[in-house]
């Protein structure tokens, strides 16, 4: 559509809308126990995921919390981010 204002004008374009938008890749690594693609749901909808949100989501200790997620980041699929106490972890962007 195109409109004319006088000092300026409207081009309207119009397209086949969000039906046919690519929805981004959601499958998850493979070779990851359930907590782990738990985690990794959260951190899709939250954006972010700390030591403790993994302890509450999976029940896990401190010890094989920390285990779980740093072999997370080891693999390549979570990034730590922050120092101590506000440490968090986020996907790897593609």
């Amino acid at each position: 559509m195109y409109e004319d204002t006088g000092a300026s004008f409207i081009v309207t374009l119009i397209g086949p809308g969000e039906r046919w938008m690519v929805e981004k890749e959601t499958r998850l690594p493979e070779g990851l126990n359930e907590r782990q693609q738990k985690a990794i749901q959260v951190i899709r909808e939250k954006g972010c995921l700390t030591n403790r949100d993994y302890r509450e989501l999976t029940r896990l200790g401190r010890v094989y919390a920390l285990k779980e997620i740093n072999q997370m980041v080891a693999q390549g699929i979570l990034v730590k981010k922050g120092k101590g106490r506000s440490v968090y972890y986020t996907l790897v962007s593609d």
